[in-house]
């Protein structure tokens, strides 16, 4: 069984990843998303910048389905302590609706549900989604992380660019692997002297078919001396699925 390990406040990586279970097993299943209770996987995360260089370890168990308000949903719960409620809509697409933080009694609702995928992704389908500076932050005159600052949000266009990517990580290789691509741009105020700031970011997730989420990459880029962006990496390192 894979531990799940205590890791800083991270759980936005995956609500970046967007981060994550629908509901009964009678239900349409996710290919490239697993529902089943009971699933783990273990991530190292590499956080860079001129700022910072640093690893930790996020894990991640699906828990059993759980009904709310007459709904059922599926239940990903990380080491960190946030639970995230998703089910396929009728639609077809995989969304969280629910989210409960380590101190939370009930979910809370996303104000708008998060898309994660369609159940059947394919070639050039595309949504937005909302989401926060990752690595981002303030290094002058004081130090923030700008992922706690409600005010500072994007919005990524995420599209399906390939559905047979072959992933190396350490897990293991992964063939005829899910791509999603998103990008956007967040505006900043970096200095008095330099003004407001456009910070490019992109955003790349792979998902193996009957695992999930093998890696992901993040990338805000900005250089100046009063604010540092920069790349987070997040990649499989073992799996029970």
């Amino acid at each position: 069984m894979i531990r799940l390990l205590p890791t800083a406040t991270f759980g936005v990586v995956l609500l970046m990843l967007g981060a994550l279970c629908s509901s009964c097993s009678s239900e349409p299943q996710p290919r490239y998303f697993p529902l089943n209770a009971g699933l783990e996987w273990e991530y190292r995360i590499h956080e860079k910048s001129r700022a910072i260089d640093a690893f930790r370890m996020l894990g991640l168990r699906n828990r059993s389905a759980q009904v709310h308000e007459g709904m059922s949903y599926a239940r990903r719960l990380a080491s960190d302590g946030n639970e995230y409620w998703l089910r396929v809509d009728d639609d077809g697409n995989l969304r969280r609706h629910l989210y409960r933080t380590s101190i939370d009694f009930e979910p809370r609702p996303d104000p708008t549900p998060r898309t994660v995928m369609p159940i059947h992704p394919k070639l050039g389908q595309w949504w937005e989604i909302e989401t926060r500076p990752y690595i981002l932050e303030r290094v002058a005159p004081f130090r923030e992380r700008f992922f706690l600052d409600d005010s500072k949000r994007i919005n990524l266009r995420m599209e399906v660019v390939a559905l047979d990517d072959v992933v190396e990580v350490a897990a293991g290789k992964f063939r005829n692997c899910l791509r999603l691509e998103g990008s956007g741009l967040l505006n900043v105020l970096a200095d008095p002297s330099t003004g407001a700031s456009e910070v490019p970011v992109t955003h790349t997730e792979w998902y193996a078919p009957g695992v999930g989420l093998v890696k992901l990459e993040r990338s805000e880029t900005l250089d100046t001396p009063n604010i540092q962006g920069g790349t987070i990496t997040m990649e499989l390192v073992a799996h029970d699925n």
